[in-house]
């Protein structure tokens, strides 16, 4: 259905797909609030790019932090088998606060209004979407959700992700880690851990699916790792976030969109389900859902996503699946080879 009297569209999250879609629709006449009380902010994330990302994101080539570039990775098999691969082609690793900084400078810079406050509840009549915040109310011609796993924008529409669809992520960002260090390794359980070297700093993490395993245990096997491979490090900060990781290829015929709502990045679910990696399909379903709301067309929106991106989705979903019922029938380091095999 067509929409001509589109002049406010709200915008829940300011990540990277939230501030990069107020980025696309600023300074197109149309009015761009963009929600969030705590952007920029870190989380347990390595903060690896796609090798293509800046030349596929001309906004990229802009970027004015540093970064890091990972020519090889060293991959460690839940047996300690290590094999050290070189990359086809240099791939960023940024730090990911410093990612939402520049994301949402660009938003701010062409136009688009920062609210720093945390949307308490979404209603809507027969137009308009009420978005209240703290102390503030405001109404909405769209409303997009780009606040992650637990979006109110999700909730209010196809409902909250589903635990079996979601991991649970620990991490640290770790000082005294030698430069040049990119590390993945394969577990005993539904997950992996990783060390990234940045500039200035390492992100250390470990994910596994929700329910799994407590995230004690999670910091537990993360500490001895680094315990055992690097002599001098401290912590300088510890995180734990859920991250959405579609246990099945069913989970991506759901709808992302609807009459004057859309759903982009964790929100939507659009991640890979092997390795978490969530930050080229943040990018990717923010700049498709500005193409939708630039036709006004919002149910566009899940025929453009799942034609760009959707049967990579899907594949990685079912080879998940596969694993867990392989760790189920088998010894669960299983698991942990067949993730090795694959990447490595």
């Amino acid at each position: 259905m067509m929409m001509t009297d589109i002049n406010t569209i709200g915008i829940i999250g300011a990540g990277p797909a939230g501030s990069m879609l107020a980025y696309k629709l600023a300074g197109t006449g149309k009015k761009v609030l963009l929600y969030d009380h705590r952007a920029p902010w870190e989380k347990p994330c390595g903060g690896m790019l796609r090798p293509d990302a800046i030349s596929e994101n001309p906004e990229l080539k802009r970027y004015p932090y540093p970064l890091s570039l990972c020519n090889d990775m060293v991959y460690i098999s839940n047996r300690n088998d290590r094999k050290r691969l070189a990359l086809k082609k240099p791939t960023p690793v940024i730090s990911r606060r410093e990612l939402n900084r520049f994301l949402l400078d660009l938003a701010e810079n062409r136009g688009a209004e920062f609210i720093p406050k945390k949307v308490r509840h979404l209603s809507r009549n027969k137009k308009d979407w009420i978005i209240k915040a703290d102390g503030d109310c405001q109404k909405a011609d769209i409303i997009v959700g780009a606040d992650g796993v637990n979006s109110i924008v999700r909730k209010a529409t196809v409902g909250k992700l589903p635990k079996a669809h979601l991991s649970l992520t620990c991490g640290y960002i770790l000082k005294g880690v030698p430069e040049g260090q990119f590390m993945t390794k394969f577990l005993d359980i539904e997950g992996y851990l990783w060390v990234y070297s940045r500039v200035g700093h390492a992100s250390a993490g470990i994910g596994a699916t929700l329910g799994s395993i407590s995230g004690r245990d999670l910091f537990k096997k993360l500490d001895g790792f680094l315990a055992e491979n690097f002599q001098s490090f401290h912590i300088k900060t510890r995180y734990s976030a859920l991250v959405p990781t579609p246990s099945t290829e069913r989970f991506f015929d759901r709808p992302c969109c609807g009459d004057r709502w859309l759903l982009v990045g964790d929100a939507a679910g659009h991640v890979d389900a092997i390795v978490g990696e969530g930050i080229y399909y943040a990018l990717e379903s923010a700049k498709i859902a500005a193409r939708a709301i630039d036709t006004e067309d919002t149910r566009s929106y899940d025929a453009l996503w799942r034609n760009r991106y959707g049967d990579a989705l899907k594949q990685r979903a079912s080879f998940k699946k596969t694993l867990a019922q392989l760790g189920q029938n088998f010894d669960p380091e299983v698991r942990g080879a067949m993730m090795y095999s694959l990447l490595a």
